[in-house]
């Protein structure tokens, strides 16, 4: 497993990092926040999360349901003030 923090958005999609998101979390500040999860740079939504003001979210996923990114993981931070992400890879 690999835990990765973030405050803007990242691109994880260069191996060796993981291709199953094992979970999420977003903590978002001031305004409205939406977060999208490729599938590699570039690539399609796999699935999108979307904050108000002063809020938090999370997820965390069993061995067999895990999101699989082939292509690798780019996380898009669409709108600003947000306090912390972070997502864990294996």
């Amino acid at each position: 497993m690999a835990l990765y923090n973030f405050t803007a958005t990242i691109d994880l999609s260069a191996t060796p990092k993981g291709r199953r998101l094992a979970s999420w979390h977003i903590s978002q500040g001031a305004g409205t926040q939406t977060v999208n999860f490729h599938n590699g740079n570039g690539g399609p939504i796999m699935f999108q999360v979307q904050l108000p003001a002063t809020t938090s979210a999370s997820q965390a996923y069993d061995q067999a349901g895990m999101p699989v990114f082939t292509s690798g993981l780019y996380v898009e931070v669409v709108g600003t003030g947000l306090n912390a992400g972070c997502v864990d890879l294996v």
